[in-house]
């Protein structure tokens, strides 16, 4: 289910980062999510399990681990028995379906900076803010709407109590449209489709026809590789050193 998973949010978020992949594929197939669908199949009275205590090898067995077991068994039973093409549709039918809400696995340290490395990344105008609209600058609530334009493109907007705040948000939101853009379903080109519809993975067939998707442009990494702003104290060099023992 984890090759189901990956390929398919893979597909369909070409510019999602890694470590927001992975946790949405552990949120779409993780064990939490598997031993909730086998308590939506109804296989709970029927589960029978021994509970296990921890050893130095091994975690102990809880009973949402015995759960969690119930809906991968089924999907590896529907490969044997039928076909890669019946088991994905398996997946995608009792665990892709779900709605996961992705914006709030997007988290970013500081959003401006990395608003403004992504789009010099894609070769675009620096990014600025503008106040769009305000109503009770002078009262004890007042709310500010901020957009962030790229030339004359909009990349997003965001509210809040304050300018910083709402500047703040509406980078994050620049990078959520960025990062969220889906391909669209008629577009969606899955590796796994190039299997045979029947048989075994693992013998050879006629070849499928396949069109990759285009690939994202890689995450920026704002905060690692010297862009954090902080500047280190660099090493001294070979002649520095041996001219300090020198003149020691």
């Amino acid at each position: 289910m984890g090759l189901f998973a990956s390929e398919y949010l893979h597909a369909s978020y070409p510019h999602l980062p890694t470590r927001v992949l992975k946790a949405a594929v552990s949120a779409h197939v993780g064990p939490l999510t598997c031993a909730s669908v086998a308590q939506e199949m109804g296989a709970t009275p029927l589960l029978r399990w021994h509970r296990q205590p921890s050893t130095p090898m091994s975690p102990p067995l809880l009973h949402s681990d015995a759960l969690a077991s119930i809906p991968r068994a089924l999907t590896a039973l529907v490969y044997q028995e039928r076909s890669l093409s019946t088991a994905r549709k398996f997946a995608h039918s009792f665990f892709l379906a779900r709605h996961v809400d992705l914006r709030t696995m997007l988290k970013f340290r500081d959003p401006k900076r990395a608003l403004m490395e992504t789009v010099a990344k894609f070769g675009r105008e620096r990014p600025k803010s503008r106040l769009l609209k305000e109503t009770g600058r002078f009262s004890n609530s007042p709310i500010f709407v901020v957009g962030i334009y790229s030339g004359a493109d909009k990349l997003g907007e965001g509210f809040g109590s304050s300018l910083k705040m709402a500047e703040y948000r509406a980078a994050e939101d620049s990078l959520h449209r960025l990062y969220l853009t889906r391909t669209p379903p008629d577009l969606l080109q899955l590796p796994s489709s190039t299997f045979d519809l029947q048989g075994s993975i693992y013998k050879s067939g006629p070849v499928a026809d396949y069109t990759p998707g285009i690939l994202g442009e890689a995450e920026i990494l704002y905060a690692s590789s010297g862009r954090s702003g902080i500047i280190a104290p660099k090493r001294p060099s070979i002649e520095v050193l041996a001219g300090r023992k020198a003149d020691v």
